[in-house]
Formats: structure tokens, sequence, C-alpha cells
């Protein structure tokens, strides 16, 4: 089969695996993958899940990714700090809190990295819509699972207890302008309710204090 035949056929899908060509595509010589690896054509992500290369190009593409890897998952900490301008550093990996045993995937396109948290604390998030147009087909709207700004924030600090004191916090350069119209500290204070650990509710107090708030 050409390429060209094949982008046809799994275009629309992005990310695509295995099962996804073998029901498209019954008796497709997976072997050919293999092939078009190596001319660039398109990017192994891990065993048996694929994406067409031009999908990298793509800003936020790694989330969308993060999400089809690890499905129960969501994008937060780093990733959704910087994504939100909430920290001023760009990260070097893409970061996601799950319900599983924390993993690092280093693939060919990033590496991604997943948390676990607690399954009564998976909540706090929301979908971000990315649109994607490439290979000449209409843009396509796909929907990626983010962390809220409040959420983002209390993932965070959740799982990095080592930020406990002014100094600590003061050192992350957190930009104080998050807190606006799309910021509910009031709806913060309902997930703390709902998280119900003392320390972390004492560690964003300190963070909002920096603020002003």
């Amino acid at each position: 089969m050409r390429y060209q035949e094949f982008q046809q056929e799994l275009r629309q899908h992005f990310i695509f695996s295995a099962n996804n060509i073998m029901d498209l595509l019954p008796g497709f010589n997976l072997n050919q993958l293999t092939r078009w690896q190596k001319k660039g054509y398109i990017v192994k992500i891990r065993n048996g899940l694929y994406c067409f290369s031009d999908l990298i190009t793509i800003p936020y593409s790694s989330f969308l990714i993060a999400n089809t890897i690890v499905p129960n998952s969501y994008i937060s900490l780093e990733s959704a700090l910087s994504y939100y301008g909430i920290i001023p550093e760009g990260v070097t990996q893409t970061t996601s809190v799950s319900t599983y045993n924390s993993i690092s995937y280093d693939t060919s396109c990033g590496i991604y990295s997943y948390r676990k948290i607690r399954n009564d604390i998976f909540f706090g998030y929301k979908f971000l819509s990315l649109e994607i147009n490439f290979a000449g087909i209409q843009t396509i709207t796909r929907k990626v699972l983010i962390a809220g700004k409040e959420k983002a924030i209390l993932d965070f600090f959740y799982l990095n207890p080592q930020y406990n004191n002014d100094q600590e916090i003061y050192n992350l350069r957190i930009n104080n302008h998050f807190v606006d119209e799309n910021f509910s500290i009031r709806r913060m204070e309902n997930y703390l309710k709902k998280i119900n650990n003392k320390s972390l509710t004492k560690r964003v107090e300190i963070l909002l204090k920096q603020t002003g708030k």
C-alpha cells in the first residue's frame, strides 16, 4: 500500500493503534510501519501506538498524545501551569495526573510523565479544544482533558510537598496575575475541603497571601 492511501484512511485518527489499522485495513502489512518511520512519515509513540509526524508540529498536540497514552488522565502540574502562564518557564516534558501508578514514557515525540492521585481527588479538569489541520484535510476539533487553574495549582502542591514555606513558594516565581476572571478562590476553597489536607491548605494560603489575596 502506498503511504498516501494509508494516510487517506487514517488521517482523521491523528493518533492510531495497530488495532485501528487492522479494523480499517484488514490484511495490512504492519512491517510497512517500520519503513514509514524510517522515512519520517509516522512516529512510534510507544508499542502499538503511532501518530503522523505532522501532528507533532501542531501547538499542544502533546496534550492529545498524553491523554491517549493514558486515557484515565488529564494534563496538570507543570504543563498546565505553563499553559496558563502561572509559571514563567517552559517545560521539557508533558505532565499529567492519573489514578494509575506514577510512570514516565520517553518517546520519539517527547517525554510524558504521569503522577498518581487518589480516585476521590480526580476532579477539577475541563475540556480544551484543539484545532487540528494537516495533510490537506478540513480542520477537526479534538478535545483534551486539562486541569482548571485552581486544580492545576492544587495538584502541584499536593504532589510536591517540599514547597512548604514562604521562601520555597516564592522561589517558584509564580505569576501573581493568575488570579483573574477565569480563576475562582471560592472554587479552590471548595476543592480544598474535598481534598481535606491541612498541610496543602496551609501552603495554598501562603501562595494566596503572596499574591495579595
